[in-house]
């Protein structure tokens, strides 16, 4: 088990330090073990008591036996492992944290019945300077920026490519969301003696899923998508020749798929389908409709992203 041999040399070498020799005694040894959510298997008060008891030069709470007045343990459950916070009241104090990596809760265990016979015995220990224990990671939370293409059947109208700029967080290993700022270059649309163009400038949100967790070498997806943006209209060589803006909105679902190219590089490929939730039209005087936004279709992009940090 991982916290063996650290653990037990830790315990010792922290008693030491915080309740060496010198400590006042008293009547007897308080504690209470409070355990959170997930240690339920670790020890309880009555359960430290008794493994300590076989531990100690002198029976609990006796005359001649120095101890501290009041220790508290707090053992929870984390990402590492378990995490117990020893505190010690009641004199000059100090609080301490030891974790175990470990599967089950029986490495901690033996290093807080070290921790808490040395603290009631009182017993001197070598002088020495404790390790520093690392505090439990915390959870990645990374970004990334990224540029590429988004190819659509029907945006504009007819089969037509685009830009986009994205932005994406991980808040947690399976959950990703987004925001990809998309640029549809103009589409000419010749009819009668003129001639139309229609352009495109929305952003999309994103929620995605992850079939496996953020991280490794892939990132499968299922997402959830929503759009808002303008459609722009210009035309020239009629009589009522014009530029017109128009709101555009959709919303879609795609499927994902993230291949990392290098620690900090990821390749990401997407496939979907959008539909309209407001159709617009531009029309020519003596000509008619010449376009209609309808169902901007099936969607795939390709991207580079750089994750930060």
């Amino acid at each position: 088990m991982s916290l063996g041999v650290l653990t037990l040399g830790a315990a010792a070498t922290l008693a030491a330090v915080a309740w060496g020799p010198d400590a006042p005694s008293a009547g007897g040894l308080s504690f209470e073990v409070v355990r959170g959510p997930g240690a339920e298997s670790c020890p309880d008060e009555e359960a430290l008591r008794a493994r300590a008891a076989s531990h100690l030069a002198h029976p609990f709470g006796s005359p001649g036996a120095p101890v501290a007045d009041r220790v508290s343990i707090e053992i929870v459950r984390s990402e590492r492992g378990y995490l117990a916070t020893v505190s010690a009241l009641g004199f000059e104090g100090g609080t301490r944290r030891l974790v175990d990596t470990g599967e089950d809760c029986a490495g901690l265990a033996e290093a807080l019945t070290l921790m808490l016979s040395l603290i009631a015995d009182g017993r001197p220990l070598p002088a020495a300077k404790p390790p520093m224990l690392p505090e439990p990671a915390r959870p990645s939370r990374p970004w990334e920026l990224g540029a590429g293409a988004l190819g659509a059947t029907g945006i504009l109208g007819a089969p037509s490519l685009g830009i986009t700029l994205d932005v994406t967080w991980h808040p947690w290993p399976r959950i990703a969301s987004g925001i990809t700022a998309l640029w549809m270059p103009s589409r000419g649309i010749q009819r009668g003696p003129g001639q139309s163009q229609v352009s495109l400038v929305a952003g999309l949100a994103s929620v995605c899923w992850g079939i496996l967790p953020f991280g490794g070498r892939s990132f499968p997806a299922l997402c959830g998508l929503m759009g808002a943006g303008a459609l722009h209209g210009e035309s020239t060589g009629y009589l009522d020749a014009r530029s017109l803006w128009r709101p555009w909105l959709t919303a879609g679902a795609s499927v994902s798929l993230g291949i990392r190219l290098h620690r900090r590089l990821t390749l990401a490929l997407d496939a979907g389908r959008l539909f309209s939730l407001r159709d617009e039209q531009f029309t020519i005087g003596g000509l008619g409709q010449i376009y209609q936004s309808g169902d901007p279709g099936w969607t795939g992009t390709a991207e580079i992203l750089l994750r930060i940090p």
